[in-house]
């Protein structure tokens, strides 16, 4: 019988670890069914409920002892006598079956206290925000700009360039004809925790900014090449 103990505990101990395949889980049950010592059975139902962690998190141990010796001690009832050999395990595999239904429930139950422990320890000011038309206009020169509070039409003229904000709240540059002898500034756009923005860039590229996030592009591109330099998140 020690190979039989052997391998119902380590079936068990699989399937209440979650790693038992279902070949492994079909060898369990079959084993309680044909299992030829009840006392056997008894041992690793009883160092199963006794080594399952989080039992005396739900139950006492007196009370976790009283389920347990319920679930594998038959009801006191005036039947007629059943030979033990023909129904011991008929008996036993419903006994594991509501044992696994108590593990189950007591996991669940674990779980769930878990959670909401975890959910009160969410500060409100730590929650991200559906995204809003927030961002900071940052110039060549360090000047910014509240974009969010700007007023609608033409925020700024630079040399070369006007810098509009839309009746919708997008952010157009407006760029003339490019100098080749004079060097492109350099601007940033930057969208907090919980904003976003969306910009044309002067050569007509429409970005959308996520939060978090930030794009610094020259005001007016010269040449073939379109570089412009993204932290975080845009599209």
């Amino acid at each position: 019988m020690d190979e039989l103990y052997a391998r119902l505990n380590y079936l068990l101990d699989a399937f209440l670890n979650k790693k038992a395949s279902e070949q492994e889980k079909d060898e369990l049950f079959v084993l309680i069914r044909q299992a030829d010592n009840d006392e056997d059975l008894h041992r690793v139902l009883q160092r199963a409920w006794n080594n399952f962690p989080q039992a005396e998190d739900v139950f006492p141990s007196a009370r976790s002892g009283q389920i347990l010796s319920n679930i594998l001690s038959p009801p006191e009832q005036n039947i007629p006598f059943i030979n033990p050999k023909n129904n011991w395990r008929m008996y036993y595999a419903a006994a594991a079956a509501a044992l696994f239904i108590g593990f189950a429930v007591l996991l669940f139950s674990h779980k769930k206290r878990k959670t909401n422990q975890l959910i009160t320890k969410v500060k409100p000011h730590d929650a991200i925000l559906p995204g809003s038309n927030k961002a900071v206009l940052k110039l060549a020169n360090g000047k910014t700009i509240v974009l969010d509070s700007a007023h609608i039409g033409t925020i700024i003229n630079l040399k070369n360039t006007c810098i509009k904000k839309a009746q919708d709240g997008l952010l157009v540059y407006n760029a003339g004809r490019p100098q080749l002898n004079q060097p492109s500034a350099i601007n940033t756009i930057t969208t907090p925790r919980g904003g976003q923005y969306q910009v044309i860039l002067p050569d007509g590229s429409k970005v959308w900014l996520n939060a978090a996030s930030s794009v610094s592009f020259p005001t007016q591109f010269t040449g073939k090449i379109r570089q412009v330099s993204v932290s975080g998140e845009a599209y």
